[in-house]
């Protein structure tokens, strides 16, 4: 940069003050076709152009008040485009004001580079007017919406490829009026609430209701539950609805973009508080879409989300919007079984707010009709299209058609597994599949639906899992099993990672479920590091599960959550131990499970990480789950079991899990308070204060440290994880025993292998005397967005420290 320009923005620097409106000042110089039209003028930061070196110092002379996080960013990305291009640049923090880094070429700014204007519009006169930053933040805005969704819950994911949708010419009168009610221009009810036993088709109405909204550009979100599959998680929901509706209404967007960018709490905010934040405030009082068209919003299978209080929060949230804001452009539509907290809280808010309901039973007529018209279509299919070589034309006989109708009694559940049963490729001969279905239908003694309204249904699923071989039907409850377990807070959710939990090779994992075709969704070979087995309907997961229906075939979900944990306790005894650096043992280790076939490095590394992050997850889970025993129950063999697995835990495990640093030092803490007398004894734990710890006992694996940071008040669970080098953590040592020399901590663990730990409470006070380095600026920012936080300090340390 020349000197002059250099000494001048630096001067403006120190002296400048607010400007006042002048008409077009800039034109004086330009005498150019850009022009600025904001009202106050652009923020500038104009950057040496010494190169690399200098950037590596950052040194950058600032103009205006541009934040230090984004002259921060820009020094270390120099990025850079023209104005005509509007290429964006984003700044430093994952809110931070966007900016564009550029290159003028012409006018006032000829031939200067390097420099970020904020905020700003131009007007290119030989184009057009562009807007640089607001379409930057709507895509992080996006992203990060998108970090916390329920994932493939959408009506369009992939991961339901096919949906469960209406066959053709089925359910036409209740799809009809779900439309007609819709778009009804003077109802009253802004929420539809579609209801009925598991299995009779809600999904498939609801999906074909959101694809019809779709076509017409009127589905504001549509969030599809899934228990068995893991789309269930209840704190995502309204963050899943605000993702889709800034996906298709561009003021949504916008104005989501600013509220996160000012408050990014929200993500892990109360579920009442996100409401408020993404419904409320967007269309109430911004009036987003007021005067507009309507939008549907719509969740599928409430009773399948995780917690049933959620389940009532979220009818009486929405109930409450509807009635205090019924001019709001939103109309929702609820499906769900009719649990009895879910129909005793509608029945609650009917008191206050009238909704429509839409009931739909097993044995209606039109329910009986449609599934027979799906049957005999599928029949068509199975004869012309799958095996028009093997069965003959006009099968089958009439009267098998109607036997099995009459079975189904209205439920689609049934047909649809049936047909599933018997179109089976791998088996390729549904002639004798359908003798089998029929011989199980007749041998069902007849019963009354009101009492038992799945009889059929469990003779069916019965049926089709006597068909697996005794001798491999262990392995092949063990896979259902940790199915049914896998939630979508385990991102380990795939075939692979089922493959090496449970210690079975992927051959034995598929010939297990190899005669279940007609009840799982089953991923290719080639697919296995991406999808995970899913049931095709979520009451196969219900028989299952009751014991009074499955019998012999019981499968626990606690079992099964057992038995991935003890699976996962397996694998990290078999890894840990001495050797080279932590995440290279685990890299040789991990090695071993991926010899089939050649994947991306990115798939394997994901893959490693996540492997490596649920077995710490499990080694928690175990450790909290053996605590809670011993205090129930206080016998010595459950304290011995405890014990044993804590003197498990190396050094290396304790500061480089990646695990919930804060639960294990609580966990610990409330295990020295009630066992100190006998920990000490054993020489497996002692208390001392800060001040005495020997720092130059410390041990660093790697030269590196853990410092976890917990959020406290409202958004408390919030995890900051610090990584560091030895030299900076000594010195925050040297701090702490300084300011917190009676701090108490625990120094655990067996000989060889020790590790220390301690934590307190921080404010914004307590940062001012810190040394300056990556900790401090991390404390201090987390404490200016949240508030107090509690910090949690892992370190190694030898013997005698």
């Amino acid at each position: 940069m020349r000197s002059w320009l250099k000494h001048k923005f630096s001067k403006a620097r120190t002296k400048r003050k607010a400007p006042k409106p002048q008409p077009s000042p800039i034109n004086d110089h330009c005498g150019s076709n850009m022009i600025a039209t904001d009202s106050a003028p652009p923020s500038i930061v104009i950057m040496s152009e010494s190169s690399e070196a200098a950037e590596a110092d950052r040194g950058t002379t600032e103009v205006g008040n541009t934040r230090n996080d984004a002259l921060n960013y820009a020094a270390r990305s120099p990025t850079t485009s023209s104005v005509h291009n509007e290429t964006h640049s984003i700044g430093g923090s994952e809110y931070e004001a966007c900016q564009v880094n550029t290159i003028a070429r012409g006018g006032c700014l000829n031939n200067t580079h390097d420099f970020v204007v904020k905020d700003s519009t131009f007007v290119d006169r030989s184009t057009n007017i562009t807007n640089h930053g607001v379409g930057n933040r709507a895509e992080k805005t996006k992203k990060l919406l998108l970090k916390h969704i329920i994932p493939d819950a959408a009506h369009d994911s992939s991961a339901r490829d096919p949906p469960p949708r209406c066959h053709p010419g089925t359910r036409l009168k209740i799809n009809e009026r779900i439309v007609a009610w819709f778009y009804d221009e003077t109802k009253r009810e802004l929420i539809l609430w579609i209801y009925g036993p598991a299995g009779v088709g809600k999904s498939a109405i609801v999906q074909t209701f959101a694809e019809k909204l779709a076509s017409a550009e009127s589905l504001g979100a549509s969030v599809f539950f899934s228990r068995p599959n893991g789309r269930n998680k209840s704190n995502s929901v309204f963050i899943t609805i605000a993702y889709e509706l800034a996906l298709r209404i561009d003021k949504y967007s916008a104005y989501i973009g600013e509220k996160l960018a000012f408050d990014p709490r929200l993500m892990n905010a109360s579920m009442k508080e996100q409401f408020r934040a993404f419904i409320i405030e967007p269309f109430v009082e911004k009036k987003v879409g007021a005067g507009g068209k309507t939008w549907g919003i719509i969740l599928d299978g409430l009773d399948e989300l995780d917690k049933r209080d959620r389940q009532r929060e979220i009818i009486q949230l929405i109930t409450t919007f509807v009635r205090d804001h019924p001019n709001v452009p939103l109309v929702w539509v609820i499906s769900s079984r009719p649990e009895p907290h879910i129909t005793n809280t509608f029945k609650q808010q009917r008191l206050s707010y009238k909704f429509k309901e839409e009931y739909v039973p097993i044995d209606s007529p039109e329910a009986c009709q449609d599934v027979e018209r799906f049957l005999r279509s599928s029949f068509k299919d199975i004869q012309q299209v799958d095996f028009p070589h093997i069965v003959a034309e006009g099968w089958p006989e009439e009267t098998k058609i109607v036997k099995l109708a009459n079975a189904a009694s209205g439920l689609f559940a049934f047909a649809d597994v049936a047909i599933r049963f018997i179109r089976d490729p791998d088996f390729a001969d549904p002639t004798s599949r359908l003798d089998e279905v029929i011989s199980m239908v007749n041998g069902c003694r007849a019963v009354s639906t009101d009492h038992q309204p799945f009889a059929h249904l469990d003779a069916l699923y019965t049926l089709i899992l006597t068909c697996i071989p005794s001798k491999m039907w262990p392995t092949t409850q063990r896979v259902l099993g940790t199915v049914a377990a896998s939630t979508s807070h385990n991102k380990l959710d795939c075939v692979k990672g089922l493959s090496v939990i449970l210690g079975l090779p992927l051959s034995k994992v598929y010939a297990a479920i190899n005669d279940l075709y007609s009840l799982l969704d089953t991923p290719p070979l080639v697919d296995v590091y991406k999808k995970q087995f899913r049931f095709h309907h979520a009451s196969f997961l219900d028989f299952l599960q009751d014991p009074a229906r499955s019998k012999k075939f019981h499968t626990s979900q606690e079992n099964a959550v057992i038995d991935a944990n003890e699976s996962c306790l397996r694998l990290w005894f078999d890894f840990k131990g001495p050797g080279p650096r932590y995440r290279d043992r685990w890299s040789e280790y991990v090695s071993q499970f991926h010899s089939e076939g050649h994947q991306p490095a990115d798939v394997l590394s994901k893959f490693n990480s996540d492997l490596l992050k649920m077995i710490f997850r499990c080694v928690l889970t175990s450790l909290e789950d053996r605590w809670n025993i011993v205090q129930r129950e206080g016998l010595k063999h459950h304290w011995d079991k405890l014990l044993d697995l804590l003197c498990q835990i190396d050094a290396g495990t304790a500061y480089r899990g990646d695990w919930s640093q804060d639960s294990f030092v609580d966990l610990w803490f409330d295990i020295w308070k009630a066992h100190r007398e006998e920990l000490t004894s054993r020489k497996f734990a002692r208390k001392i204060q800060l001040q005495d710890l020997r720092l130059d006992s410390l041990e660093h694996e790697e030269r590196r440290t853990v410092i976890c940071i917990l959020i406290s008040g409202e958004c408390t669970g919030l995890h900051l994880g610090i990584k560091t080098t030895q030299y900076e953590c000594t010195l925050y040592l040297k701090y702490f025993q300084k300011c917190y020399p009676k701090l108490p901590v625990l120094i655990c663990g067996l000989p060889g292998s020790r590790y220390g730990m301690f934590k307190f409470k921080v404010i914004e006070d307590d940062c001012k005397n810190m040394p300056p380095g990556d900790i401090t600026n991390r404390i201090r920012k987390t404490i200016n967005k949240h508030g107090p936080a509690t910090v949690y300090h892992i370190f190694p340390c030898s013997d005698d420290a």
